[in-house]
């Protein structure tokens, strides 16, 4: 334990480092699976193909691959979203994962923090946008994974069209019963670049999170994360914690999480609760309800299916 102890505070100097040396722009929020919501949003402890849109060094897959998708609709039904993704093993090291999203909204309602401190309508718009992401994971050894993806970004606001590629970088160590991931999203720092031949920049970010499972209560596990967000040139830290119980092991695991969220300048607090339910390994559902959405500032269900071959 001693010597995990000490790894942990070098990795903890060396990651606080990197973050304070090398800034990127990253968006705000990530969806992957009901599972990560529902652990109130830390990423990169999703050991699966949704890692693809998390942290590229936390994919993994089974022997034949694994595909999966996400579906979720806003409480009024304006907005919609779909995610997939998969990962497919390769030799002993590498592990390959592809994802598309896209999602929709026609009368989104643009809002901006007034004098009274309330969130203020400013008029609606639609928006369409998409991603293709591709990556891999790299087992350097039993311990440290390495991860690298592109994303392709498109964005579509009434009829100007904005375009974006960024490149996400990450590292994953895996101790068994304790996991320590760090993810540095667009490390390259590229912003919207609209056909009207304007831009927009996107959230500066890094995300990390730790994982833990007690070897006198194995059926149960603490997941904890905190996210660096730069929002207008000022810097906010976002923790986030969860705890999941496998109440039936392998087959039923209950969840739930608490976490912070920055909008326009604006710290937000959600609560989120959700449930997996595998069978016999091959085929999973994930369910999560947020009672607050970073895109709609209201309560939202997530589900998530997943297919191992």
């Amino acid at each position: 334990m001693r010597r995990l102890s000490i790894r942990g505070k070098w990795l903890l100097f060396c990651l606080c480092a990197l973050a304070l040396a090398q800034p990127s722009f990253a968006d705000d929020e990530v969806r992957s699976s009901g599972k990560t919501l529902a652990l109130g949003n830390v990423w990169g402890q999703n050991l699966s193909s949704a890692a693809i849109w998390e942290n590229p060094a936390s994919l993994q897959a089974s022997p034949g691959g694994e595909v999966g998708m996400l579906s979720t609709s806003y409480l009024a039904g304006e907005n919609k979203v779909q995610i997939y993704h998969g990962a497919y093993p390769l030799f002993d090291q590498f592990v390959l994962g592809a994802g598309y999203a896209t999602s929709g909204i026609d009368g989104f309602e643009s809002t901006t923090v007034g004098d009274n401190g309330r969130f203020e309508s400013t008029g609606t718009f639609g928006v369409k946008e998409s991603h293709v992401v591709g990556g891999m994971s790299y087992r350097l050894n039993g311990t440290i994974h390495l991860g690298a993806s592109v994303d392709m970004m498109s964005r579509q606001v009434d009829t100007v069209k904005g375009k974006a590629n960024s490149i996400d970088l990450g590292l994953m160590l895996d101790y068994g019963t304790q996991r320590y991931s760090a993810v540095a999203k667009n490390v390259a720092g590229t912003a919207l670049s609209y056909s009207d031949g304007s831009k927009e920049s996107r959230d500066r970010l890094f995300a990390f999170s730790a994982y833990f499972k007690p070897k006198e209560f194995p059926e149960l596990a603490g997941y904890a994360g905190m996210d660096l967000v730069s929002q207008s040139s000022k810097w906010a830290v976002l923790p986030k914690i969860g705890g999941s119980w496998q109440v039936v092991p392998e087959l039923l695991e209950l969840r739930g999480g608490y976490r912070f969220l920055r909008q326009l300048n604006r710290t937000r607090s959600s609560l989120s609760l959700g449930v997996g339910i595998n069978y016999r390994a091959q085929f999973g559902i994930d369910y999560s309800y947020q009672t607050v959405d970073y895109f709609s500032n209201q309560a939202n269900h997530v589900i998530s299916l997943v297919a191992r071959f």
